[in-house]
């Protein structure tokens, strides 16, 4: 999975610093595409984690939340207690696997 295949479903400020790190800090193809699974992931979560109407977890819905509506303003308000309870969600998703 290839960020480059991807940049229309995602937010511009995503594709500029992935762009910035193929070509500019010159990271391989394959670390900028694992970036870019890792905060689409994370992404998704915050989407996710927002709409009170999840009972229940479902990995197959969880991978097509559109993620082009996310801003700059909406990472600016991610809190350290917002990133620990996404890596309690992922470890919760791995150990489910």
């Amino acid at each position: 999975m290839s960020f480059l295949e991807n940049m229309n479903n995602n937010p511009e400020f995503l594709n500029d610093f992935l762009k910035y790190s193929a070509y500019i800090t010159f990271k391989s193809n394959l670390t900028v595409d694992e970036m870019y699974i890792d905060i689409r992931t994370f992404f998704r979560y915050l989407i996710f984690s927002k709409n009170e109407n999840n009972v229940e977890f479902d990995i197959n819905t969880f991978k097509t939340i559109d993620i082009s509506e996310i801003t700059l303003n909406d990472m600016k308000n991610v809190s350290s207690n917002v990133i620990d309870n996404y890596l309690y969600f992922v470890k919760k998703c791995k150990n489910k696997k």
